[in-house]
């Protein structure tokens, strides 16, 4: 299925280039992580190597304004890619060779509670070749739950993380993770 046009599949490093040192994706990144509950900081290299790795491992789309100005970002990698989440997912069934991990996913304020979100998930599962797409939000994230939920993701009963990240104010931090599955049939 082709992406809706304002949603645009990054393929290199090259077109990732052009869009992130126009600072647009390193500022919507930060400005999606950056407020409650996550409150994480992302230094400009590691957004660059982050996405960088979903171009090279996985499947990553930007979607754009009128205007051109990114709005938001969605990505997805094979779960053989993020050893940890894998290990905490096997006991559930998941495994390594069929099911991918959707990594990314933010919306520009200011492009948000229009569906954006909604339709780069369903860009995202419609180009991810997995039998299980499983992906991992904030226990406090109760929009992220709710917006996965409605296209198709459901919750994994006792499958959670405590990821430690680097916040805003400088502290490293705890925060409880769910997980959810969409079943591609």
């Amino acid at each position: 299925m082709n992406a809706p046009s304002n949603i645009v599949q990054i393929l290199s490093n090259d077109q990732l280039r052009e869009i992130f040192y126009q600072g647009q994706l390193d500022k919507l990144y930060q400005q999606c992580f950056s407020e409650p509950p996550y409150c994480e900081y992302f230094s400009p290299g590691k957004v660059w190597e982050i996405m960088t790795s979903y171009i090279k491992h996985g499947v990553f789309f930007i979607s754009h304004d009128q205007a051109g100005q990114a709005t938001g970002f969605v990505a997805s990698i094979p779960l053989k890619d993020e050893p940890e989440v894998l290990a905490l997912a096997k006991p559930f069934g998941f495994n390594e060779e069929e099911d991918w991990y959707a990594a990314d996913l933010g919306v520009a304020k200011s492009a948000r509670r229009q569906g954006l979100g909604s339709r780069l998930s369903l860009t995202m599962v419609d180009n991810t070749p997995a039998k299980h797409i499983l992906l991992r939000t904030s226990k406090l994230n109760l929009a992220s739950r709710q917006l996965n939920e409605a296209v198709g993701f459901r919750l994994v009963p006792g499958l959670t993380q405590v990821v430690r990240q680097e916040r805003q104010n400088g502290k490293t931090e705890d925060d409880e993770r769910i997980f959810l599955v969409y079943d591609k049939k």
